[in-house]
């Protein structure tokens, strides 16, 4: 059997000293220690510290800017505050204006309500005075006539006067003497024009003969020979005469306005009787009294 060669003995173990001063600063003779490199300014590092810097710079000048609009528009919205208050009181103001001017509106309407009431009220009573007035004025004149268009004469007396009446009611076959008469006058107006004879029987039935003699008379004759001056006996060119009853002056000029409307829508007759102004369109129609202009006005339609 073959004999196994024996192992080399084991070297003793190196003893390492425990101060680990003496350790720490030394180095290794095989250890070459490598330099530290320098770290360069564009380095990642750099640019991320450079743009936070950056936009903490923008959020502070947006922070400034949006501090300063924040505050100009507090300040806005301060003065619209003012001013909407101010606006407020005004349309109060303006409320309260209004309210008292239709409070005095209502009141102004209210009071031309009442003057309105007592216009009409006291038109109501003119009207019935003068009603009344007008009666008694053709009570007054129930027994008179209006002799229009006798020439005057600057010297002529009541004797003159009497004289062509009765010359007329020599021609209308009416003996009318002179004391039947009891008053005769020239009515009022300019002296240069023919103003009216107003002649006052004694009795209404005279005044009534007399008219009817003068509608009789006229009665189909032509213009020419309708009564005229001629036919008291005036010498010279003849000169057309027209009697009515004397009327009051109210009356007399609604009469005036009946004989034009007559004309003007061809009415055949346009008389008076007792103060009363008569209306007809022809023969065998209805008469109409004639009480108003009013009267005329509503006619027109019809007539037409």
């Amino acid at each position: 059997m073959p004999r196994t060669a024996r192992s080399p003995p084991k070297a003793a173990p190196k003893k390492v000293s425990a101060d680990p001063e003496a350790t720490k600063n030394k180095t290794p003779e095989n250890i070459s220690q490598a330099a530290k490199r320098l770290r360069a300014e564009c380095s990642p590092g750099n640019e991320f510290l450079q743009l936070k810097e950056e936009i903490k710079q923008m959020l502070a000048d947006w922070k400034l800017e949006q501090d300063s609009a924040l505050s100009k528009l507090i300040s806005e919205m301060s003065d619209l505050k003012a001013q909407n208050f101010k606006l407020q009181k005004s349309f109060l103001d303006i409320e309260k204006s209004m309210e008292f001017m239709s409070s005095k509106y209502e009141d102004f309407s209210n009071k031309m309500k009442d003057i309105s009431k007592e216009r009409d009220e006291l038109r109501s009573y003119v009207l019935s005075l003068e009603s009344r007035i007008q009666d008694i004025q053709s009570v007054s004149r129930s027994s008179s006539v209006e002799i229009r268009n006798i020439p005057s004469n600057d010297k002529e007396t009541q004797q003159d006067l009497t004289s062509i009446v009765c010359g007329i009611g020599k021609t209308l076959n009416v003996d009318v003497s002179p004391g039947e008469i009891r008053d005769i006058y020239r009515g009022p107006g300019k002296p240069e024009k023919n103003r009216a004879l107003a002649v006052e029987f004694h009795s209404v039935l005279k005044k009534k003969h007399f008219l009817a003699a003068v509608r009789e008379f006229n009665r189909g004759k032509p213009m020419t020979e309708k009564l005229n001056s001629s036919h008291y006996g005036r010498s010279g060119q003849s000169i057309p005469i027209y009697i009515d009853e004397h009327l009051p002056y109210s009356a007399k000029k609604l009469f005036y306005e009946a004989r034009n409307y007559a004309k003007q829508h061809n009415f055949k007759y346009c008389w008076t009787n007792d103060g009363k102004i008569f209306l007809r369109k022809d023969n065998g129609q209805k008469a109409i009294n004639i009480k108003s202009a009013k009267c005329l006005q509503s006619l027109v339609p019809s007539s037409q």
